[in-house]
């Protein structure tokens, strides 16, 4: 993940009601999906008696799913609404203004079915696929409780990413490591949105091969690789390792296939982490 991206709205309560309010904005093409949210937005209206809802995220946002979740011990869903990036407007209605839990979903795959969570720990079931998550518009994931004030929600994503940031050949005659390639092994392809720590692979699987784009000679190359995976933090659950493969000829010509694995040790819901990585 690069840049900090923020997108505030505000919701002001006006006659029972939430009100969202947000001008359109276009960007030029780029290479990976363009954001629909910058550095310096943030799109705040203040109104008397208002409740100001700050979403903040560094990651691109497309679409946002508000739920509004009446107080404990109930916790039930009393509305639910979808943004969608090309809307003027959004509406969010509040049954009164006692304490709500304000849940922030971002690039969910499809509209949220309100029956299937009408209860707040209904979204314990919400469970994503890394195959379906998109790192330019990752899956994301929020919440804080509400009782007066401005409420501000964090959305993080499940997606992690492991970063090649250089690779050198240590080998005693510095060998040429040919048409080297790179993947992880044992990580996590499922995971629940709503969860932020405890995470643990089930069925641990086996990344997608990526190709370095230089041969590893005599100078340290720095590929800048990203590799993604679901976040693996429980002690008994750290099995992932970061794969790299390569070709090497002997002295007489022989060409043979050479692996290397590195553990990665845990792996914390929306983190990177970087890899310098030495090859004997």
């Amino acid at each position: 993940m690069t840049r900090n991206h923020i997108l505030s709205f505000a919701l002001p309560i006006i006659s029972g009601a939430l009100l969202f309010c947000v001008p359109s904005c276009r960007k030029t093409p780029a290479p990976c999906p363009p954001p629909l949210v910058t550095d310096t937005t943030q799109l705040v209206q203040e109104v008397k008696d208002s409740l100001t809802l700050i979403v903040k995220s560094r990651c691109n946002v497309r679409t946002l799913d508000i739920l509004v979740y009446g107080g404990a011990p109930l916790l039930r869903l009393e509305s639910c609404t979808r943004y969608e990036a090309r809307a003027d407007s959004l509406r969010v209605e509040l049954k009164d203004s006692l304490p709500k839990t304000i849940v922030v979903l971002g690039n969910m795959p499809g509209e949220l079915n309100p029956y299937a969570v009408d209860h707040f720990d209904a979204l314990d079931r919400l469970e994503m696929s890394l195959w379906d998550d998109d790192p330019g518009a990752p899956f994301l994931s929020g919440k804080a409780v509400w009782s007066g004030g401005e409420c501000e929600v964090q959305l993080l994503p499940l997606l992690c990413c492991i970063v090649i940031e250089s690779i050198t050949n240590m080998n005693d005659d510095y060998t040429l490591l040919e048409n080297p390639k790179v993947w992880l092994s044992g990580i996590n392809t499922r995971a629940p949105l709503m969860q932020t720590t405890g995470f643990r692979a089930d069925e641990p699987a086996e990344g997608k091969a990526v190709r370095l784009p230089c041969d590893i000679g005599l100078y340290t190359q720095y590929p800048g690789t990203k590799l993604w995976c679901y976040p693996l933090d429980l002690p008994d659950s750290q099995s992932a390792q970061l794969m790299v493969e390569y070709g090497k000829r002997s002295p007489d010509g022989e060409y043979a296939l050479y692996r290397t694995a590195f553990d990665l040790g845990p792996i914390f819901r929306a983190s990177e982490v970087v890899k310098n990585l030495n090859l004997k």
